[in-house]
């Protein structure tokens, strides 16, 4: 009985599958060049068009906090000064701060030890081939 579902749903998969692929419209939403090939950036924005429009632009908001549907120009001034100043060479710090920490947390604990030692058995988590397939 149960290899008979398995087949009767294999059997439908494949025909949805094949009515998906038969009757589904190719999309035309991308703008194409007069040799008939795609061109994906013909109708992109460019970011400095899309802010300076941002005044304009408008939409409904429909979540609990009305502040946060309110664009704010200082954040967008305050992110584009993220990248240089000292702001980067903080950011530096901290991370080469965390391995520190990290290093002399090692340091200082060591390795964990195994209370009872290793078996000796070998547990193969991944065949060569699923490992090979990994990227």
């Amino acid at each position: 009985m149960a290899t008979h579902l398995t087949r009767i749903r294999f059997i439908v998969g494949a025909l949805a599958l094949a009515f998906i692929v038969a009757f589904a419209a190719p999309v035309n939403a991308q703008q194409r060049n007069p040799d008939n090939s795609v061109n994906p950036t013909a109708s992109a924005v460019n970011e400095s068009q899309l802010l300076n429009e941002l005044s304009r632009i408008s939409g409904r908001c429909t979540i609990p906090d009305q502040k946060a549907c309110h664009h704010r120009a200082a954040g967008r001034a305050r992110l584009a000064s993220l990248p240089s100043g000292d702001s980067a060479m903080d950011r530096r710090y901290s991370v080469l701060g965390m391995f520190a920490l990290l290093v002399v947390f090692y340091l200082t604990r060591g390795m964990v030890r195994i209370e009872a030692g290793r078996s000796g058995r070998v547990l193969v988590r991944f065949s060569t081939f699923e490992r090979s397939c990994t990227g």
